[in-house]
C-alpha cells in the first residue's frame, strides 16, 4: 500500500537519482577513495602533459627563426633543464591541487550518497513493517 511517507521518500530519492549531483554521487560511490583519486590524478597528469607539449610546440614555432639562426651556439642542455624544470613545477602544482580538490569532491559526494542510502534503509524498513502486518 502506498502511504504518504513512502511516496515522499521515493519521490525524494528519484529526484536525487535523476539530478546531475545524484548521478555523479552514484558514479563516485562505486570507487574507493584512493582509487578515485588515483584515476583522477592519471587524467590530470595526462592533460597537463598534453597541454604543456602543445604550448611548448607553439613557443618553438614562434621562436623558430631564432632557433635556426643560432642552432650551433645554443645551450641545449640548459634549455632542456629549464623545460623539464617548468614541467615538473607544473606537475607538482596540478597534482597537489587535484589531490585536494578530488578528495573534497569524493567526501562531499559520499556524504550525499550516505543520505540517499539512509533513505533506502528507511524505505526498506517501511516495506518490512508492511510485510509483517
Amino acid at each position: 500500500m502506498i502511504t504518504n511517507e513512502k511516496l515522499r521518500l521515493m519521490t525524494r530519492m528519484t529526484i536525487f537519482e535523476e539530478s546531475e549531483e545524484g548521478k555523479e554521487a552514484i558514479r563516485i560511490g562505486h570507487y574507493f577513495k584512493h582509487d578515485y583519486i588515483r584515476w583522477e590524478l592519471i587524467k590530470t597528469i595526462i592533460s597537463v602533459t598534453i597541454a604543456y607539449v602543445l604550448i611548448l610546440g607553439m613557443v618553438v614555432l614562434y621562436k623558430l627563426e631564432y632557433l635556426i639562426a643560432n642552432a650551433l651556439v645554443l645551450d641545449y642542455r640548459g634549455i632542456l633543464m629549464k623545460v623539464l624544470g617548468i614541467y615538473l613545477v607544473l606537475i607538482v602544482i596540478y597534482v597537489s591541487g587535484a589531490v585536494i580538490g578530488y578528495s573534497y569532491k569524493y567526501n562531499r559526494e559520499r556524504r550525499n550518497l550516505g543520505r540517499y542510502e539512509k533513505s533506502l534503509k528507511r524505505l526498506s524498513g517501511i516495506y518490512k513493517k508492511e510485510e509483517t502486518k
